[in-house]
Protein backbone atom coordinates (compact mmCIF):
# COMPACT_ATOMS: atom_id res chain seq x y z
CA UNK A 1 0.00 0.00 0.00
CA UNK A 2 1.44 3.18 -0.90
CA UNK A 3 0.96 6.76 1.51
CA UNK A 4 -2.23 7.42 2.41
CA UNK A 5 -3.54 11.12 2.04
CA UNK A 6 -6.01 11.71 5.30
CA UNK A 7 -7.76 15.02 5.09
CA UNK A 8 -9.34 17.00 7.94
CA UNK A 9 -11.46 19.85 7.47
CA UNK A 10 -14.89 21.31 8.00
CA UNK A 11 -15.19 18.33 10.59
CA UNK A 12 -14.81 16.18 7.82
CA UNK A 13 -12.18 12.66 7.72
CA UNK A 14 -11.55 11.28 4.40
CA UNK A 15 -8.88 9.01 3.45
CA UNK A 16 -7.65 7.48 -0.23
CA UNK A 17 -5.27 4.53 -0.71
CA UNK A 18 -3.71 2.89 -3.36
CA UNK A 19 -3.86 -0.99 -3.14
CA UNK A 20 -2.15 -3.67 -5.00
CA UNK A 21 -4.96 -5.57 -7.26
CA UNK A 22 -3.86 -8.30 -5.89
CA UNK A 23 -5.71 -10.47 -2.81
CA UNK A 24 -3.60 -8.79 -0.20
CA UNK A 25 -5.27 -5.93 -0.54
CA UNK A 26 -8.57 -7.13 1.36
CA UNK A 27 -6.87 -7.57 4.32
CA UNK A 28 -4.97 -4.19 4.10
CA UNK A 29 -7.62 -1.93 3.35
CA UNK A 30 -9.44 -3.38 6.24
CA UNK A 31 -6.86 -3.28 8.50
CA UNK A 32 -6.10 0.65 7.57
CA UNK A 33 -9.91 1.09 7.72
CA UNK A 34 -10.43 -0.17 10.70
CA UNK A 35 -7.39 1.29 12.66
CA UNK A 36 -8.13 4.75 11.38
CA UNK A 37 -12.31 4.37 12.11
CA UNK A 38 -11.44 3.17 15.37
CA UNK A 39 -9.13 5.61 16.75
CA UNK A 40 -12.08 8.47 15.24
CA UNK A 41 -13.98 6.50 17.93
CA UNK A 42 -16.54 4.14 15.69
CA UNK A 43 -18.43 1.96 17.32
CA UNK A 44 -17.22 -2.08 16.78
CA UNK A 45 -20.48 -2.82 15.24
CA UNK A 46 -20.24 -0.19 12.69
CA UNK A 47 -16.60 -1.14 12.26
CA UNK A 48 -17.71 -5.04 11.51
CA UNK A 49 -19.97 -3.70 8.74
CA UNK A 50 -17.67 -1.19 7.10
CA UNK A 51 -14.66 -3.87 7.44
CA UNK A 52 -17.15 -6.26 5.38
CA UNK A 53 -18.25 -3.65 2.41
CA UNK A 54 -14.99 -2.92 2.07
CA UNK A 55 -13.82 -6.10 1.78
CA UNK A 56 -16.21 -7.33 -0.54
CA UNK A 57 -16.47 -4.01 -2.39
CA UNK A 58 -11.99 -4.37 -2.77
CA UNK A 59 -12.61 -8.23 -3.52
CA UNK A 60 -14.92 -7.71 -6.18
CA UNK A 61 -12.33 -5.33 -7.51
CA UNK A 62 -9.56 -7.32 -7.93
CA UNK A 63 -11.08 -10.71 -9.08
CA UNK A 64 -13.57 -8.91 -11.76
CA UNK A 65 -12.03 -5.84 -12.78
CA UNK A 66 -8.98 -4.42 -14.15
CA UNK A 67 -5.84 -2.42 -12.20
CA UNK A 68 -5.67 1.44 -12.38
CA UNK A 69 -2.74 2.86 -14.35
CA UNK A 70 -0.04 2.26 -11.98
CA UNK A 71 -1.35 -1.73 -10.97
CA UNK A 72 -3.82 -1.06 -8.41
CA UNK A 73 -6.91 0.07 -6.92
CA UNK A 74 -8.21 3.15 -5.52
CA UNK A 75 -9.94 3.24 -2.25
CA UNK A 76 -11.59 6.53 -0.64
CA UNK A 77 -13.69 6.68 2.69
CA UNK A 78 -15.46 9.52 4.12
CA UNK A 79 -17.77 10.14 7.28
CA UNK A 80 -20.55 12.72 6.93
CA UNK A 81 -23.90 13.30 8.79
CA UNK A 82 -25.07 10.66 6.76
CA UNK A 83 -22.69 8.09 7.73
CA UNK A 84 -19.55 6.09 6.28
CA UNK A 85 -18.94 6.56 2.76
CA UNK A 86 -17.27 3.88 1.00
CA UNK A 87 -15.57 4.02 -3.11
CA UNK A 88 -14.16 1.86 -4.64
CA UNK A 89 -12.24 2.09 -7.86
CA UNK A 90 -10.77 0.04 -11.01
CA UNK A 91 -10.11 -0.02 -14.11
CA UNK A 92 -13.26 -1.61 -15.58
CA UNK A 93 -14.66 -4.70 -16.62
CA UNK A 94 -15.14 -6.28 -19.67
CA UNK A 95 -18.74 -7.34 -18.19
CA UNK A 96 -21.29 -5.51 -16.71
CA UNK A 97 -21.48 -5.91 -12.50
CA UNK A 98 -24.13 -8.21 -11.49
CA UNK A 99 -24.98 -9.86 -8.03
CA UNK A 100 -27.22 -12.84 -7.77
CA UNK A 101 -29.44 -13.80 -4.80
CA UNK A 102 -27.77 -17.54 -3.91
CA UNK A 103 -27.97 -19.30 -1.04
CA UNK A 104 -25.38 -17.10 1.82
CA UNK A 105 -22.71 -19.29 3.21
CA UNK A 106 -21.37 -18.30 6.52
CA UNK A 107 -19.57 -15.35 6.57
CA UNK A 108 -15.89 -15.02 6.75
CA UNK A 109 -14.54 -13.57 10.43
CA UNK A 110 -11.52 -11.17 10.75
CA UNK A 111 -8.80 -13.20 10.61
CA UNK A 112 -9.53 -15.44 7.45
CA UNK A 113 -7.42 -15.72 4.84
CA UNK A 114 -7.22 -12.54 2.44
CA UNK A 115 -8.90 -14.17 -0.84
CA UNK A 116 -11.81 -12.84 -3.01
CA UNK A 117 -14.96 -14.65 -2.07
CA UNK A 118 -15.61 -16.45 -5.59
CA UNK A 119 -18.07 -16.07 -8.23
CA UNK A 120 -21.22 -16.91 -5.97
CA UNK A 121 -22.60 -13.52 -6.28
CA UNK A 122 -22.77 -13.25 -2.87
CA UNK A 123 -20.44 -10.67 -1.72
CA UNK A 124 -22.77 -7.50 -3.59
CA UNK A 125 -25.61 -9.36 -1.76
CA UNK A 126 -24.12 -8.55 1.59
CA UNK A 127 -23.12 -4.77 0.28
CA UNK A 128 -26.89 -4.30 -0.05
CA UNK A 129 -27.68 -5.83 2.58
CA UNK A 130 -25.42 -3.37 4.76
CA UNK A 131 -25.20 -0.48 3.14
CA UNK A 132 -28.28 1.74 3.33
CA UNK A 133 -27.09 2.65 -0.04
CA UNK A 134 -24.98 1.41 -3.00
CA UNK A 135 -24.40 1.55 -6.79
CA UNK A 136 -21.26 1.60 -9.66
CA UNK A 137 -20.40 4.89 -11.48
CA UNK A 138 -19.48 4.22 -14.62
CA UNK A 139 -16.26 7.44 -15.44
CA UNK A 140 -15.00 6.09 -18.73
CA UNK A 141 -14.49 2.67 -20.52
CA UNK A 142 -11.17 2.35 -18.06
CA UNK A 143 -12.31 3.65 -15.16
CA UNK A 144 -15.27 2.39 -12.76
CA UNK A 145 -16.17 2.90 -9.07
CA UNK A 146 -18.81 0.73 -6.78
CA UNK A 147 -19.78 3.28 -3.75
CA UNK A 148 -21.36 2.07 -0.23
CA UNK A 149 -22.86 4.19 2.10
CA UNK A 150 -23.37 2.90 5.46
CA UNK A 151 -25.62 4.51 7.81
CA UNK A 152 -24.05 5.74 11.24
CA UNK A 153 -27.00 5.82 13.73
CA UNK A 154 -27.14 9.26 15.29
CA UNK A 155 -26.41 8.94 19.19
CA UNK A 156 -29.00 9.15 21.80
CA UNK A 157 -28.85 12.09 23.90
CA UNK A 158 -28.10 11.45 27.63
CA UNK A 159 -30.56 12.34 29.89
CA UNK A 160 -29.66 13.79 33.37
CA UNK A 161 -31.82 14.16 36.19
CA UNK A 162 -32.47 17.53 37.42
CA UNK A 163 -33.01 17.95 41.21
Amino acid sequence: MSASDTVRHNAMTSNVMFLPHEPRALGLARRQIRAELTALGMAPVLLDDVALVVSELVGNAVQHARALPGGGVELAWWLSTGGVHLRVTDGGSASPLEWRRTQAAPIRDEDAADVPLGDSGRGLMIVDQLAGDWGVDVEGPTRHAVWALIAVPPVAPVLRAVR
